[in-house]
Formats: C-alpha cells, sequence, structure tokens
C-alpha cells in the first residue's frame, strides 16, 4: 500500500463487481486499489454500495476457507442450558444465531401448525431434553406458569393433591 492519492470514485463499478460478484474481501479490494481498508469501507459508504451482512459474510468466509461446517458439527443439533436446540435459521422462532428449541419444532410438526405467540411447550416428565411427541404438550403461557407454580408448592409440601382437587371443584373444572 502507498500513500499516494486514490480516487475510488472512478472505481465504483470495480468495486462493486469485485465486493458483490467476485466476491472479495475489503482487503483483497483495497490491496488491489492501492489504499487502505479503512478508507475504501468509507468510500463505499460514500458511493452508497451495500455491505454485506455479518451473517453473510461469515458464510463467505467459511466458504473461501473451504469450512463446510464447524469441527464440532453434530448434524445441526445441540443442547445448551439444559435443552436441545436444532439449526433452523428461517423459523419464525429462531435466535440470532439460528436456532430454535427442539421441542418448539417438534411440536409443531405434531400440531401441524407453528405455536401461537402465547404458547409454550410443556414438557410433561420434567426433563426438557426428553423431546419424545408424548412427552410435549403446547399449553397457553399463564396456564404453564400456573402448573409449574402448583407443582412446586405440592412438592415443597405446602399444597397436597386433595387441596388441587378442592380447588379444581370449586372452580368447576372437576
Amino acid at each position: 500500500m502507498n500513500n499516494q492519492y486514490v480516487d475510488l470514485t472512478t472505481q465504483k463499478d470495480n468495486i462493486k463487481k469485485w465486493y458483490w460478484e467476485d466476491e472479495l474481501k475489503l482487503d483483497d479490494i483495497a490491496d488491489k486499489l492501492h489504499c487502505s481498508r479503512q478508507l475504501l469501507a468509507r468510500k463505499m459508504n460514500s458511493l452508497g454500495i451495500l455491505r454485506r451482512a455479518s451473517k453473510v459474510a461469515m458464510e463467505l468466509k467459511r466458504k473461501q476457507l473451504g469450512i463446510t461446517r464447524g469441527p464440532n458439527w453434530q448434524g445441526g443439533k445441540w443442547i445448551a442450558g439444559g435443552r436441545s436446540f436444532v439449526y433452523a435459521p428461517n423459523h419464525p422462532r429462531a435466535r440470532h444465531n439460528g436456532c430454535v428449541a427442539e421441542s418448539i419444532v417438534i411440536a409443531e410438526n405434531v400440531l401441524g401448525r407453528p405455536l401461537e405467540p402465547h404458547e409454550i411447550v410443556h414438557h410433561r416428565d420434567g426433563n426438557p431434553l426428553n423431546n419424545d411427541p408424548t412427552n410435549l404438550k403446547p399449553l397457553r403461557r399463564r396456564v404453564h406458569a400456573c402448573l409449574h407454580k402448583v407443582v412446586a408448592a405440592i412438592l415443597s409440601g405446602e399444597l397436597v393433591l386433595n387441596d388441587v382437587e378442592v380447588l379444581l371443584n370449586a372452580n368447576g373444572r372437576g
């Protein structure tokens, strides 16, 4: 790189082609034009040349390095925070990293429809890693929270099973 003045305005079409069509990195284009990466980035911005999103840039970098998946790739399924996740970047409930709780995907497949925003998947046996369809029950968030409060009260001895039956009968749900 030299310090002489570089008129990048005349190179707009080339920059656009190298960046978008040839998928070159900013460093490579800057080397071609004998300027700094920072100058190139500022000029692209002033010329209205859009930059790749970080997710796209990451995929491109993997592609250029010949990496299809990470070294610990296990088919798009992993465990974090005691829950099982799957890679489904186009799912409406996908997180920033493209993952979704496996229980959500399985429950939606069983139901034949997406979960409503107010629905949550309950694991009947209390094990969030057991995603067997018979163990999953979609519940409203409020009902799910109440259920866990009642179970916690029973387990702590604050509430006995007969009290729950009395409460249900009193509310006409028994």
